[in-house]
C-alpha cells in the first residue's frame, strides 16, 4: 500500500540560493490520518529529474507510543540510504539526521523518497515532518548558461 504525505516544497533564497538551484522540500506524514503497517511504503517526496538528494531528515511532532520503524530512502535502489530503523516512538521534536554513505542520491529521472515501514505492529498515531536537501542540478546549467560570459570559440581577445 503507498500512502501519500502531504508535500509542501519550499525554496530558500538566501543571496547565492537565489536562483532557486539548492533548495529544502518539506512533507509531513500524519498516520492518526492513514495508518500503516509492516512493509507498506509511504511515499514522503515525489523527486524531478536532474534533482540531486544531499539529506533528508525526519522530525518526531507525535510519537506513536509503541516501537515503530521506518528505513528512509528510494524504493528499489537504496531503501535505507537516509535512515535505517528510525524510530516513531522518539520523543517529541526528536530530529534524525542519518551520515549518509556517498554523497545522496542523484534522480537523473522522476523518482520518489519513501518510507519503508518495518515493525510489526498498525502505526496509526505518529505524526512525522520530513525536511530533503536538494540540488536541481537540471536549472543549475540552465543558469550557468543564462549567465556564463559569452564563449568566443577560435577568436583570441587582445
Amino acid at each position: 500500500m503507498a500512502i501519500k504525505s502531504s508535500q509542501k516544497i519550499t525554496i530558500n533564497k538566501p543571496s547565492a540560493l537565489a536562483q532557486n538551484i539548492q533548495y529544502y522540500a518539506f512533507a509531513d506524514i500524519d498516520f492518526a490520518a492513514e495508518s500503516a503497517v509492516n512493509t507498506d511504503t509511504v511515499d514522503i517526496f515525489a523527486v524531478p529529474a536532474g534533482t540531486k538528494v544531499t539529506h533528508v531528515f525526519a522530525k518526531v511532532i507525535t510519537a506513536e507510543g509503541e516501537a515503530s520503524t521506518i528505513d528512509i530512502g528510494v524504493t528499489g535502489v537504496d531503501v535505507d540510504i537516509w535512515g535505517a530503523a528510525v524510530s516513531l516512538n522518539a520523543t517529541a521534536e526528536t530530529i534524525h539526521s542519518v551520515n549518509v554513505v556517498g554523497d545522496g542520491h542523484f534522480f537523473a529521472a522522476a523518482g520518489t523518497i519513501s518510507a519503508l515501514m518495518n515493525t510489526a505492529v498498525t502505526t496509526n498515531v505518529a505524526k512525522i515532518e520530513f525536511m530533503a536537501v536538494c540540488i536541481d542540478a537540471a536549472r543549475a546549467f540552465d543558469v550557468y548558461r543564462d549567465t556564463a560570459e559569452p564563449k568566443l570559440d577560435g577568436v583570441r581577445q587582445v
